[in-house]
């Protein structure tokens, strides 16, 4: 049957018309204990295994639509439900219903073939209606052009909706329930990295019973077959450039190659130009300039027969560079396209069907060589028909990357523009210059920003203009564009022509908009900007052909589940999008930073990508970079950077070190020929290979690093005038033979080295010393001395095994430190000294996840109970770089004496980098009265003489709330609390709390402060005999955590019912509230509560000891999170005695990534401190304290 599809007028994505989502800020619990998180098991050649979990539904919005009249009457619902899920986009078939999905990209091997195999799924129905949503869910809408001449048709497929039966992401499901729950899709290959996308649907919705099924655990594996990782490896290693490094973060599973990335950043980076030939004499300076910043130029004229003048040419010639290079021979990263379409022709697409559709041309056909959509170079266009339209677009890429810093305070200004656009003003187009100002843009004492917001901005437009004249470095545009202006506040070609005046002060300009970037025309608004002499812009990012509404809020500031009016988007709340991979100031890694106006396109396009909204071709042909794509935006006045280095190069050595800030590329060059580059670390220490350089002379060193000015210096290339011998070769070899370039713990490597003569006179004799000062290297057989005549110009191996013995117990991630003295014949006044280091990997075993299995017991409740025998799980998670190997675990407890555990340490096998395992062990408790105290579990692990200990906090007996007291003295509830103990309704014993005797508009409230500190539930049954009129009229228990309202429940329902809820370490209200409405009472018109589930710490502990006050100097309990959110992480520190240590952060990967506080002093007691954690991205961390009595740590996860 061909199913009815009926359409209606509508406004917006969510907000229709004047009509709003109506949020009900309640969170709906699936699955109590769970919490939502897509986790990573294992991935490695055969496959990636995922684990998914639903505990709670976020939240829910009920769209209104009564009020439009162009849908009323036609018998659709008078509301919708839409399910809200933070870290989820949705389906977005149009008309279905839309349904939340995770997704993630994925890294496929070469060769490799996906598929999806579903190991374990369990699910729970919820009857929408009962839960109080008795609307049927929203369906999926089309994305709005911003260039729609009229709203686009509302979708509703009628015949879906009137199914009794599941749909899900793809529609009705027929037979196999999970035919729909994962799907893995081949997207393509950027950069030699091939990319899937896989699509978790955990969500199905029956609409004619209004029934949500939702899976609550959901195990699967993309399993690769056919996989080839020797080629994988090869083609990584073959492609690699550090602007394309983002592709590591964009995956789930990257897969590391082999080589180091410290000696794949020493390569050149090739840098195409493809122009007519009547710019060639134009472009020697700018060609010049690149190659002192680092960039290998190669300059192909479409007069040459190799490059030709044609699309189909131009490409051919572009792919082979790609197609053959070598790691040695690199392959470009970067195309500058000189000339107009006339003199640089390509490629023309269509898009859309019927009347919706268009054409648009595309400089990604010229830069794509794997048949997808995906880019392998990052390119731009310098647009121009003449030498005249040329000029002042080189001219101001030189100026603005070299401009002087005396000239440059203008750029502490910055311009933001929310357009006009009475539908989405006020969901989309401000709160994406809000987000941009509050993350990013914000007013300091030296740097202003001008924030022009929906509606005032439509009157602003000659200040804007003004603003530009004066000076700004960046600019930014969210609404309506046509290809020669701005729309509203209108700025088009006219005014770049006549009226900007901004000589010496070019901003780089985004617009998020249509058609700006229409470069087929005569001369688009881009086009425009670029060529204006003494004024426009450095680069310009458009559009090619329109943009959309949703899509373009994604692309900037990253996919965020709802865009409603007054919505706040923040960085925790939306996704990484293209203005926090340019920007950059949250602690992001180096991998995930913009440097480049491309880079910037990439970081947007890549969001657009997990939006997963079907537009994903389309934007990446459509956003183009008008301009050097290499080019690195300023957002503020820029320094001029710094460097150490020496002013003298010895010609023949093998390494020269700049230290310089981190991450800056420092390079050596001659004219247009690149010496030698590299891209310092994390430390700013960049060492970059000169072997090459044979002749004396003169070079030009160069820093670059992105927000600074580049540093340019002359350095001599010299020939010692006497003796002098270089190490000029270094092997590190490991136990079995191989050559190695990092280390791993505890094991033993011997050095081999090479000398080589550079100076003018024999030596006959090298004394050679090896040393280190390193805690954690022991230098063996460190002494030798070369004896035989070395020439000049000669080399010699040495044959004689320096040792280098690693400690078991270094850090991961640790730069090992030692230094080669030589002596030249028997001259000890005159030593030559060359200084190594070796970064050394090991293996950081932690608890990742802990939880207790009593399901066999009569009462089943979590935790261990007097008497008890449970089976504890611990998921062992490896967070170093390095794989552990005959893994021994001991489990203890400092503080429990009633506790058994298993008398013979667990063998647990191996335990690769970032690979978890689960490992099942049983414990019992005496059969005694403790009740309600805290303990710790030691997790101990060892490997080849590598001592590791993790903890985690449990606790004894659940702390259960029974009012068989008769009265609430048990635990510390609020005195003003207005309810009653009763006998009349009871779910155990002979008492309960019931609601106090109330009349119409009045409440009735039961409350109390608990204190918790670790995460834990709060429990409870309930019983209702009360008015429920509707979802919305009646008389109704709440139950609120903190003033918000996690549930509510209403009716004639002489049933008891339990709920759970999870709740977090600290301090929390718990508020049980009956209301009542208006008018009208029914049944007993009272609620009532029994057996209450009270989180750990609300009672004292009973039945124990000192085991309280031994906890407080317990490594592992000295330290508990009560928040990890919002950029803010709360500690609360239990210590016997004052302590003083530094506070700081370390990564999943074992590198500390921020410092909380340096000499943090505590006092004796318990105190509470909030840090600043801005800038984490989600993900599992350690805060560590490191004090004079060793380490103390927690793990927290910050979630986005």
């Amino acid at each position: 049957m061909k199913a009815l599809f009926v359409t209606f007028c509508m406004m917006g994505m969510l907000a229709m018309s004047h009509a709003s989502p109506s949020m009900t800020a309640e969170s709906l619990t699936v699955k109590a204990r769970y919490e939502n998180q897509l986790k990573i098991q294992a991935a490695d050649a055969d496959g990636v295994v995922f684990q998914n979990r639903i505990g709670q539904i976020d939240n829910f919005a009920v769209i209104p639509t009564n009020d439009l009249p162009q849908i009323k009457g036609t018998g659709i619902p008078v509301d919708f439900t839409q399910i809200l899920m933070k870290g989820y986009t949705y389906s977005h078939q149009a008309g279905l219903p839309k349904l939340p999905v995770k997704v993630e990209l994925i890294e496929l091997p070469q060769g490799a073939v996906p598929r999806i195999q579903v190991t374990r799924a369990e699910y729970k129905d919820i009857n929408l209606s009962e839960a109080g949503y008795p609307a049927p869910l929203f369906p999926a809408q089309p994305p709005m052009s911003k260039s729609a001449k009229e709203t686009p048709a509302f979708q509703y497929d009628a015949y879906i909706y009137a199914a009794n039966a599941f749909v899900g992401n793809n529609g009705l499901l027929s037979g196999n329930d999970n035919q729909d729950l994962a799907q893995v899709e081949v997207l393509g290959e950027m950069r030699g990295t091939r990319l899937g996308r896989v699509t978790v649907a955990p969500f199905q919705y029956n609409p004619a019973t209004n029934t949500l099924r939702v899976y609550t655990t959901l195990d699967f594996e993309v399993v690769f077959e056919g996989s080839d990782m020797g080629a994988t490896y090869t083609k990584k290693a073959r492609y690699y450039s550090p602007y394309f490094g983002s592709l590591e973060q964009d995956v789930v599973n990257p897969i590391a190659i082999s080589s180091p990335k410290a000696e794949m950043y020493n390569r050149p980076i090739r840098y195409v130009i493809v122009a007519d030939p009547m710019f060639k004499d134009s472009l020697q300076q700018f060609v010049e300039w690149k190659t002192k910043l680092g960039f290998d130029v190669l300059q192909a004229y479409t007069d040459q027969p190799e490059v030709g003048n044609s699309m189909t040419a131009i490409k051919d010639y572009l792919a082979g560079l790609y197609n053959n290079a070598t790691e040695e021979d690199p392959a470009p990263t970067f195309v500058l396209l000189v000339g107009d379409i006339a003199q640089i022709p390509t490629q023309t697409y269509s898009f859309g069907s019927g009347w919706s559709s268009s054409e648009h041309v595309s400089d990604l056909f010229l830069c794509e060589y794997t048949g997808d959509r995906f880019p392998e170079v990052q390119y731009g266009r310098m647009s121009a028909t003449s030498v005249e339209q040329l000029m002042p677009q080189i001219h101001k890429t030189m100026e603005m990357e070299n401009i002087d810093p005396a000239k440059a305070s203008f750029m502490d200004s910055t311009i933001l523009i929310a357009g006009v656009d009475a539908s989405h003003g006020e969901s989309e187009l401000n709160p994406t210059v809000d987000h941009l100002y509050n993350d990013y843009f914000y007013d300091t004492l030296d740097r202003h920003c001008f924030v022009y917001r929906y509606p005032e901005s439509g009157n602003h437009a000659a200040d804007i203009i003004q603003n530009i004249n004066d000076g700004v470095s960046f600019v930014t545009y969210t609404a309506h564009g046509s290809s020669d202006s701005w729309a509203d506040p209108y700025i088009g070609n006219g005014d770049v022509n006549n009226r900007f005046s901004n000589k010496g002060k070019y901003p780089f300009m985004v617009g998020n908009c249509c058609l700006t970037g229409k470069f087929e025309e005569n001369s688009c608004f881009g086009e425009t900007l670029l060529r204006k002499k003494d004024g426009g812009a450095v680069a310009y990012i458009g559009c090619s052909n329109s943009s959309y509404f949703g899509i373009d809020t994604y692309w900037a500031v990253g996919y965020t589940s709802i865009l409603t009016p007054g919505v706040v988007l923040t960085y925790e709340n939306t996704d990484f999008g293209a203005n926090d991979a340019l920007f950059h100031t949250h602690g992001e890694p180096f991998e995930d930073w913009a440097q480049t106006a491309y880079e910037f396109i990439h970081a947007g396009n890549m969001a657009v990508e997990e939006a997963n909204q079907g537009y994903e071709e389309y934007y990446w042909q459509i956003y183009h970079v008008f301009g050097d794509p290499s080019f690195m935006p300023f957002s503020h006045a820029p320094e001029r950077v710094e460097a150490t280095y020496g002013n003298t190069l010895i010609v023949g050595e093998s390494e020269y070190v700049v230290n310089t800030v981190p991450y800056a590329r420092v390079v050596l060059s001659q004219g247009t020929t690149v010496l030698s580059v590299a891209v310092a670390d994390e430390n700013g220490q960049a060492t970059l290979p000169v072997s090459n350089i044979t002749e004396p002379g003169t070079a030009t060193l160069a820093v670059v690093a992105q927000t600074f000015l580049p540093m340019m210096a002359e350095v001599d290339l010299v020939i010692p005038d006497d003796k002098y011998v270089v190490l000029s070769a270094q092997s590190l070899v490991d136990g079995s033979g191989e050559t190695v370039r990092e280390g791993a713990y505890g094991n033993t490597y011997s050095a081999g080295y090479t000398l080589r003569n550079v100076g003018v006179e024999n030596v006959s004799s090298v004394q050679m010393t090896l040393t280190s000062q390193d805690e954690y290297l022991v230098v063996e057989n460190g002494e030798f001395t070369y004896e035989g005549t070395l020439a000049p110009g000669q080399e010699a191996e040495v044959e004689h095994g320096f040792g280098l013995v690693v400690s078991p117990d270094v850090p991961s991630g640790h730069e090992l430190h030692y230094k080669m003295d030589l002596v030249l014949d028997g001259n000890t006044e005159e030593v030559i000294s060359k200084e190594y280091s070796f970064k050394v990997w090991a293996p950081d075993i932690i608890v990742a996840n802990f939880q207790i299995t009593d399901s066999a017991s009569t009462t089943p409740n979590g935790v261990i109970d007097n008497g008890e025998t449970v089976t504890g799980i611990v998921t062992l998670l490896n967070n170093g770089r390095a794989a552990a190997s005959d893994i021994m675990l001991t489990v203890s407890s400092p503080d429990a004496s009633y506790l058994s555990f298993p008398a013979e340490a667990i063998a647990v096998g191996s335990l690769n980098p970032a690979a978890t395992t689960t490992v099942r062990f049983e414990y019992s408790a005496a059969d005694g009265n403790v009740k309600y105290a805290i303990y710790t579990l030691n997790f101990a692990t060892s490997t080849r003489g590598r001592e590791m200990t993790d903890s985690v906090q449990s606790y004894i007996e659940p702390v259960v709330e029974t009012f068989e007291t008769g009265d609430f003295t048990f635990a510390p509830w609020d005195e003003a609390s207005a309810w009653v103990i009763d006998q009349s309704r009871v779910h155990n014993g002979t008492y309960s709390a019931a609601s106090a005797k109330i009349s119409d508009n009045e409440t009735s409230s039961l409350k109390i402060t608990v204190d918790v500190p670790f995460d834990d539930v709060v429990g409870f049954y309930y019983s209702t005999s009360t008015e429920l009129a509707n979802t919305i009229l009646g008389d109704f228990l709440h139950f609120n955590m903190d003033g918000t309202r996690m549930g509510r429940w209403a009716g004639e329902n002489a049933e008891w019912k339990y709920v759970e809820f999870p709740i977090t370490a600290g301090t929390h209200t718990l508020e049980w509230l009956y209301v009542k409405d208006a008018s009208a009472s029914v049944g007993e018109d009272r609620v009532w509560v029994d057996d209450i589930r009270l989180p750990i710490g609300t009672v004292p502990a009973q039945g124990v000891g000192n085991e309280t006050a031994d906890a407080m100097t317990a490594t592992s309990s000295m330290m508990t999170v009560n928040k990890a959110a919002q950029g803010e992480l709360t500690l609360t520190f239990r210590t016997a005695a004052a302590m003083e240590g530094d506070l700081y952060i370390v990564n999943a990967m074992g590198q500390r990534v921020k410092m909380l506080a340096d000499g943090l002093h505590l006092n004796a007691g318990v105190e509470t401190r909030t840090f600043g954690i801005e800038g984490l991205s989600s993900g599992l961390y350690i805060c560590v304290f490191e004090a004079a009595d060793g380490l103390h740590s927690v793990k927290f996860v910050v979630a986005r």
